[in-house]
C-alpha cells in the first residue's frame, strides 16, 4: 500500500470531480462536502472519464456522461444502467488539508466493497504540492497519514 499526496482539498470544490493518475491509474476523486472519495476514473460500460460527470451529493453518487449511467462513489457500484459492473474504489483521506489517496501497488483494479471516504486528519503534512492541472500525475507522497488496508487487498482499502 502506498499513500500519494496529490493536492489541497481547497482546490476541489465541493460536489465536483477531478481526474488524477495514481500509480499509474486513472482515479476520480470526489469532493462531497469535506469528504472525499477515489474511485476508477473509467466507467465500466464504456471507456469514458466518470471525472467529467455530475457528483450527486445527496446521494453520494457520481453520473458518466456518456450514457448516465450512475456510480456510488463509496463503493464503485453502478446504481443504474446500462453500467453493470463496479468501478474500483481507493481509501482517500484528508490529511492537514492534502488529498490523499492510497493504492494497493501489488493488487488489481478489481473493484471491491471498501469505502473511501475521509475528513480531515492528522498527519506529517509534508506533501507534494501538485494542484496545478486536472489530470495530476503524482508521486508517493510518503507520510505517515495513511489508513491501514481493511479491504479485501483487491484495490478497494476501507476506512
Amino acid at each position: 500500500m502506498t499513500a500519494y499526496e496529490l493536492f489541497p482539498l481547497a482546490d476541489l470544490e465541493p460536489g465536483t470531480a477531478r481526474r488524477v493518475e495514481v500509480d499509474g491509474r486513472p482515479v476520480a476523486v470526489i469532493r462531497i462536502d469535506d469528504d472525499v472519495y477515489a474511485i476508477g476514473d473509467t466507467c465500466s460500460h464504456a471507456e469514458v472519464s466518470l471525472s467529467e460527470g455530475w457528483v450527486d451529493a445527496e446521494d453520494c453518487t457520481i453520473e458518466c456522461v456518456a450514457h448516465g449511467a450512475t456510480f456510488d462513489v463509496e463503493t464503485g457500484e453502478p446504481v443504474t444502467l446500462p453500467a453493470t459492473r463496479p468501478v474500483p474504489v481507493y481509501e482517500a483521506a484528508v490529511v492537514d488539508g492534502t488529498v490523499v489517496v492510497t493504492v494497493d501497488n501489488g493488487g488489481t483494479d478489481d473493484a471491491g466493497s471498501g469505502a473511501a471516504a475521509g475528513g480531515e486528519s492528522g498527519g506529517d503534512g509534508g506533501g507534494d504540492d501538485s494542484g496545478d492541472g486536472a489530470e495530476a500525475a503524482v508521486g508517493d507522497g510518503g507520510g505517515d497519514g495513511e489508513a491501514d488496508d481493511s479491504g479485501d487487498g483487491e484495490g478497494a482499502a476501507g476506512s
